[in-house]
């Protein structure tokens, strides 16, 4: 009987184990599908759209880029290291060196923005949800974030509305289970997913505070915060 249990016991293990191995498998493939997809529109529009000629990626743009990494990433040193590459000359080799599965081929495959977007994403610091994902999947997405917050990942088990689908309306009700200190900020990508991070207050708004300065690429609006005192 023992052994039947310790069976059954080692097949159950497996099973979760698996299940959430293809889940974070298939949030990162549905990320890099629609990241592409959002690329190719957006391509279109800049070509369609004449004021959009006139925005120019500058080494500039590419240290505020870096800055808010830090920021997002609470100074993550592997984060620290890798952004080291990071310059507008040589956007390519650091998305062939930490960004492998995004393909960038061409120096103007992607901006600063988009390559800001993945590498929170590669490092464990957001939580990417496409428009028809769930609340619950929004928070499962942040497990990581969470715990490199050194955040307890079920603090938004008893948030009353995970099987609903994703809501902005609902961000700010969903921030107030984060400790003191901690805000969720939400990074618009120029299409219709929902990007979130969760970081120090603090540095939540010194990141808005440097993208509100920064002249953005076509379609894009910018970091929000959610929670805080002030909310």
């Amino acid at each position: 009987m023992s052994i039947l249990i310790y069976l059954l016991k080692t097949f159950l293990f497996g099973a979760i184990a698996f299940v959430t191995l293809f889940v974070l498998t298939l949030a990162i493939v549905v990320f890099i599908i629609n990241k592409i997809a959002q690329k190719k529109e957006k391509t279109k529009l800049q070509n369609e759209t004449p004021i959009e000629k006139t925005w120019k990626e500058t080494p500039e743009f590419i240290e505020a880029i870096k800055e808010i990494l830090r920021l997002l990433s609470n100074n993550d040193p592997q984060v620290l290291e890798a952004i080291q590459l990071l310059n507008l000359e040589t956007k390519g080799t650091f998305a062939q060196t930490y960004l492998e599965e995004i393909h960038m081929e061409n120096q103007d495959d992607y901006d600063g923005w988009d390559l800001m977007i993945f590498t929170l994403e590669k490092f464990g610091y957001l939580s990417y949800n496409d428009w028809k994902f769930l609340m619950e999947d929004l928070v499962f997405n942040l497990k990581t974030n969470l715990e490199k917050m050194a955040i307890d990942p079920t603090i938004f088990d008893t948030y009353p509305d995970l099987e609903e689908g994703i809501e902005p309306s609902k961000f700010l009700e969903l921030a107030k289970y984060l400790p003191s200190g901690y805000v969720l900020a939400t990074l618009d990508t120029g299409g219709d997913d929902y990007t979130m991070n969760v970081a120090p207050i603090e540095n939540v708004r010194k990141a808005i505070e440097i993208s509100e300065n920064m002249e953005l690429p076509f379609g894009v609006r910018s970091i929000e915060m959610y929670g805080g005192p002030e909310n």
